[in-house]
Parts: structure tokens; C-alpha cells; sequence
């Protein structure tokens, strides 16, 4: 019996584990460029105010905000740009990711970087349709929130507003990961057979996704579940067993849990791969 794909490619991933940490550390050198300017603003501020006491010994998101909101406050923006850099980062080192993952070979630099400005523009045509199918999702969790708020309202059973969000966000989760999974098996096949043409590979994509859509989809799911109740753990310690004013630890626990999940993409991205060169190159005509 040959082993099953998640296994491979966590191997893949442990054998290429360079480039789990050069995008980590990319990561941290953007969020400090991003945060350093705000927080040295914030302490300026903070010196002379209440804000230190309801940020030190109890995390307020309004109070952040309200900081963050203040013209005094330098990189603000800056901090609300963050996570789109790193996105289109993300978008053009994929390529890189995914050829090195095909070939299981470390790449240099210039064939790493020429992989992914070779494909970029395809993942970023790629990733347009996939936030214009994301949009019947959003509104779908808008009404779900209108339905589950009026429930909560009106209902008899106090719970039931709650129980109704929970069950349909579960729903709409699992809705978001199938079509994640169809557009990150579109990319591997971009990469795979160097097609042009984004419509095609997306075309190849569903159907086959649809048609293994239980090995896939337990293959992704089960990664992703892994790496939330990691950072589910993270987040109990952070919040049990950590004091609000040891900054240093809790700074340290946030980038272990980015580790994590950042782990976790590259192994699902891993494991795609394996399996594709299993399934569909070995049935491949000559």
C-alpha cells in the first residue's frame, strides 16, 4: 500500500524546509517595518493617558483602534497594508514553492524568483475569480448574522441565534475550503503543465477535484483542522497562563502560532503536489 500523500508531503515539506522559514522571516521583517513606526507613535501618546492599563492588563481592541485612529500615530496605514503585501508576496513566491515541491530539488535564487514572476500574473488572475466566488459566501454570512440576531431576539430558546451562526458557519467554512482547494489545485496544474491559460486550468481543476473529491478534501481538511486546534492550544495558554504584562512571551507565542499555520499552507501546498504527480501524471499518455 503506498503512503498516503499528506505523509509524503510532510516529508517534502521537512525536506524543504528552507522555504518554510525565508517566508517566515520574510513575514516578520514586513510586520516589524509595519508595527515599529506605530508603536514608537503609541508610546509617545500612551505616556500621558489611561491607555497603558486597559492594553497591559487586558487586551481592547477599541482602544487600539482608537489609537491607531489618532493623527499623532505614524504607520497606522501602514498596519491595515500589511496583510496585502504579504498576499501579493505569497502570490509571487508560489510558483517558486510549488516547482521546487515538483522538482523536490532546492532551487537558486534566480530560478526560484523566475518561477514566480513566471506564473504571478496567472495566481493573480486566480486569485480575482476566486474573491468574485467568495462573494455569494459573504453575503451568505451577512444573512446568516441578520437571521441569527433576530432569533436571538426573538426566539424562545435563548441559545438558538447561537447555535443557528455556529452551525452555519461551520457550513460556510467547509463551503470556503472546497474552493480553496479547487483553485490551489488549479495552480499546481498551472505550474505542473506550465498552461496559459488560467480558464482551462480552472476547467481541469473542478472536474477533477469533483470527481476525488473525498481523498482531497480529507487531505486538506484534516491539515487545516491540525493547525487550528494548534493555535487554538496557543491561543488557551496566551490566555490562561501568560500574564498580560510579559509582552516578550506573548510576542513570542503570536509568531509561533504564525509558524504554524504558515507550516500548515506549505504542507497542504505540499501535499497537493504529491498527489497530482501520483493521480494524474502516472495515467498521463506518454
Amino acid at each position: 500500500m503506498r503512503t498516503r500523500a499528506a505523509s509524503v508531503g510532510f516529508g517534502l515539506l521537512f525536506r524543504r524546509q528552507y522555504l518554510l522559514w525565508w517566508v517566515f522571516a520574510v513575514n516578520f521583517v514586513l510586520a516589524a517595518m509595519a508595527t515599529f513606526p506605530a508603536a514608537a507613535s503609541m508610546a509617545g501618546i500612551m505616556g500621558h493617558s489611561l491607555y497603558p492599563s486597559r492594553l497591559v492588563t487586558g487586551f481592547d481592541v477599541s482602544v487600539l483602534i482608537e489609537l491607531l485612529m489618532r493623527p499623532q500615530v505614524h504607520g497606522g496605514t501602514t498596519l491595515t497594508l500589511f496583510p496585502l503585501i504579504f498576499f501579493f508576496f505569497m502570490l509571487l513566491a508560489e510558483g517558486g514553492i510549488l516547482l521546487s515541491y515538483r522538482q523536490d530539488r532546492r532551487l537558486g535564487a534566480g530560478e526560484f524568483f523566475g518561477a514566480g514572476g513566471k506564473f504571478f500574473w496567472r495566481f493573480v488572475r486566480l486569485a480575482v475569480c476566486l474573491l468574485v466566488l467568495l462573494i455569494p459566501v459573504f453575503f451568505a454570512w451577512n444573512a446568516l448574522s441578520r437571521w441569527s440576531d433576530r432569533l436571538s431576539s426573538n426566539s424562545p430558546n435563548p441559545y438558538a441565534g447561537f447555535q443557528v451562526e455556529l452551525a452555519g458557519g461551520i457550513i460556510l467554512l467547509l463551503v470556503f475550503l472546497a474552493l480553496r482547494l479547487w483553485f490551489d489545485m488549479a495552480q499546481v496544474r498551472l505550474v505542473a503543465s506550465d498552461e496559459r491559460s488560467v480558464l482551462r486550468a480552472l476547467r481541469w481543476a473542478f472536474g477533477t477535484t469533483l470527481r476525488h473529491f473525498a481523498a482531497l478534501y480529507w487531505l486538506f481538511l484534516r491539515i487545516s483542522v491540525a493547525s487550528w486546534v494548534a493555535v487554538a492550544v496557543i491561543f488557551w495558554i496566551w490566555m490562561s497562563l501568560v500574564p498580560h504584562e510579559h509582552i516578550g512571551l506573548s510576542f513570542l507565542l503570536g509568531q509561533f502560532a504564525l509558524l504554524i499555520w504558515l507550516a500548515a499552507r506549505l504542507w497542504q501546498r505540499a501535499g497537493e503536489t504529491v498527489w497530482y504527480e501520483r493521480r494524474i501524471e502516472t495515467v498521463l499518455p506518454n
